[in-house]
């Protein structure tokens, strides 16, 4: 019995891994706050951080990092 609790505990703890790594894959930022301090230079990261997260191909690689830029240029 405590086998299966453990092997159930485990089964469960891993997929829920799994299913909140869309809801961390964009850290909770603020925009405003975002686009104001980066000023100009705010267009420039938000495609750098396109490149550093995407092939050539357009698809994302294996472990991207958000820093929220991307998102908040996107929503504009």
């Amino acid at each position: 019995m405590f086998v299966l609790l453990s092997i159930s505990f485990v089964f469960i703890f891993f997929c829920s891994q799994e299913a909140n790594k869309p809801l961390l894959k964009y850290p909770p930022i603020n925009c405003a706050e975002i686009e104001e301090t980066q000023g100009d230079s705010f267009k420039i990261n938000a495609f750098g951080e396109w490149d550093r997260n995407f092939n050539a191909k357009g698809h994302e690689v294996e472990d991207p990092i958000y820093m929220g830029v991307l998102k908040c240029y996107c929503d504009i």
